[in-house]
């Protein structure tokens, strides 16, 4: 049960008595050997109710017993085995996240958007009065060489071979136009 010195009577002292008497090692008996009983009843009294706690598993001592070492080792094993799992799981979480920082890292876009962009309160550029009159005038003088170049047309004689000449062209090219829109469309 325990080493030399350390038995009472029928309980178990916490105090080495070291070949001293066990009342003396105590502190409860002159060296005569009647303290042993003192001992057994004040000082030894803590350990019958560690030995009672220890039998339900909660003990106040650092190392088990070598009666609770077998009991002890299912448990042991199942906390060793989850802090394994854990353990594992751990680095692998820790090597995915690098891996999305890495990830993160090259998906940076070049150009990053400091403020959102407003729509403006006042048009800046072009004035609207400059590109009225602009585009006015350029449909006036659209408008007016098409009058005269189509006058100067009709009066051209119909057997002239320059207006016979610009009839044929218009026609190919126009023919040719339809055929390649009819191509595209899927039309034939």
């Amino acid at each position: 049960m325990g080493g030399a010195g350390y038995r009472h009577g029928h309980r178990r002292c916490r105090r080495p008595h070291l070949g001293r008497p066990a009342a003396s090692a105590c502190g409860l008996g002159s060296g005569d050997g009647s303290g042993a009983a003192a001992c057994s009843a004040a000082v030894c009294s803590a350990s019958s109710d560690d030995s009672d706690k220890s039998s339900s598993g909660e003990s106040n001592e650092l190392y088990p017993s070598l009666r609770q070492i077998p009991r002890l080792a299912v448990p042991y094993a199942d906390l060793y085995r989850r802090v394994r799992i854990e353990e594992t799981v751990f680095e692998l979480l820790s090597q995915q996240y690098e891996m999305a920082r890495i990830e993160e890292a090259k998906d940076t876009p070049v150009v990053a958007v400091i403020d959102q962009p407003l729509v403006a309160e006042k048009k800046s550029f072009p004035p609207r009065l400059l590109m009225i009159l602009l585009l006015t005038m350029l449909a006036l003088a659209a408008t007016s060489f098409h009058i005269v170049l189509s006058s100067m047309w009709d009066h051209v004689s119909p057997s002239d071979p320059k207006k016979i000449l610009a009839q044929e062209i218009n026609d190919n090219l126009r023919s040719k136009l339809e055929r390649r829109l009819q191509r595209r469309l899927g039309v034939e």
